[in-house]
């Protein structure tokens, strides 16, 4: 059995974040909403785990489960939004973020 932890990015707070800053700078909304990354070391106050679970079957496998009940299925009884790129899921301590095609290992 796997240890999986599925967190979400704050994206208005990274957007605030990025207003703030001088021009030039990293557009960290862009990067995480649009682009896949995984901002979660630089800002871990803007990351927020919304459920936790075991289950089996190789990684992919369950990335695959996961997408489909967060996306498709009753998202786990919670009141969440859908899952969507730049979200991270952590089976057994290695993080996985939502690419726009995908995932990769962070």
């Amino acid at each position: 059995m796997a240890q999986v932890k599925i967190i979400y990015p704050d994206t208005s707070k990274l957007r605030t974040l990025t207003d703030a800053q001088p021009e030039g700078e990293p557009d960290h909304y862009w990067d995480v909403a649009h682009h896949g990354k995984d901002l979660s070391a630089k800002f871990p106050d803007q990351y927020h785990m919304i459920y936790a679970c075991t289950m089996e079957g190789e990684p992919g496998h369950i990335l695959s489960q996961l997408w489909e009940r967060f996306n498709i299925g009753d998202r786990g009884g919670l009141r969440v939004r859908s899952m969507s790129v730049g979200d991270v899921v952590e089976i057994d301590g290695q993080r996985h973020v939502c690419k726009p095609a995908g995932w990769e290992k962070s």
